[in-house]
């Protein structure tokens, strides 16, 4: 337990029998250095050999980030399970067939054991058995041996194959489709800057040969839009706006898309 502005931690075992009751079990004075802020960090990356029950990354206001292990000193050494009761798995325990049929699927838990004692052996960090299909048909493929390795292995070579496969026909067929560039693009927009303004840079950038097709409208405050509402249904655009582009066969609207249409092009 700890707070911003304080320069300790506090470790404290609540007392099931007991309603209510904290008992102080360590507390870690870190001096001058105040926390700014902490955060947690997973729980599995607590070392059991040290009593560590949790492991915090702090901001102090020395301006430094430091890693700080909270343990419960034990006189004797040995290991409490009390310490480490099981926490939530970092390991799906459903499906989203599952989830949108709207099956209860309990949730994979950890739980961290003692340290084991072989060579290279840290926390021993075991997963608890629950009562999930997806635990009791992993159990069952470790049973069964490396039948499913060799079929996954077969499956990964099957997909790079398909992979290759579709790279090359997409390859061809990006050779094959070029862009006519033969074409002059004709640019429809109001005779003014406004949202053709970035389209025509990009005319001009792309040194791309184009008609800008400007609509009057006259003079304030007698605006009249006849220039575009008496052709807007003749052009052959299933949604006439401004402004829009002419580019051949290829007939768009809206300046991103347009934008994004000559980008590809050119």
């Amino acid at each position: 337990m700890a707070g911003r502005g304080d320069s300790a931690y506090g470790v404290y075992t609540l007392n099931r029998g007991t309603q209510g009751v904290l008992n102080l079990a360590n507390q870690i004075n870190l001096g001058s250095a105040t926390h700014k802020a902490c955060n947690m960090m997973p729980k599995q990356l607590c070392s059991t050999k040290d009593q560590e029950v949790m492991r915090v990354i702090r901001a102090s206001n020395q301006n430094k980030i430091e890693i700080q292990q909270l343990c419960i000193p034990s006189r004797v050494g040995a290991f409490d399970q009390d310490y480490y009761p099981p926490f939530t798995a970092n390991k799906a325990s459903s499906t989203a067939a599952k989830y949108l049929a709207g099956e209860d699927v309990p949730a994979a838990t950890m739980q961290l054991g003692p340290e084991k004692k072989k060579a290279g052996g840290k926390g021993g960090l075991n997963r608890l058995k629950t009562k999930t299909t997806a635990d009791l048909e992993e159990s069952k493929s470790a049973a069964a041996g490396g039948d499913d390795t060799e079929a996954l292995k077969a499956r990964i070579a099957q997909l790079e194959k398909d992979l290759a496969a579709a790279r090359a026909s997409g390859s061809s067929a990006d050779a094959s489709a070029a862009e006519d560039l033969s074409t002059k693009p004709v640019l429809g927009y109001w005779a003014i800057r406004g949202l053709a303004a970035q389209i025509r840079m990009m005319f001009y950038y792309l040194k791309v040969d184009f008609e800008d097709k400007l609509y009057e409208t006259g003079d304030a405050p007698d605006f009249d839009k006849t220039s575009w509402t008496d052709v807007k249904h003749t052009l052959g655009m299933e949604y006439p706006n401004l402004p829009y582009l002419i580019d051949g066969e290829t007939k768009i609207t809206e300046t991103v898309a347009i934008m994004m249409y000559i980008a590809k092009k050119y």
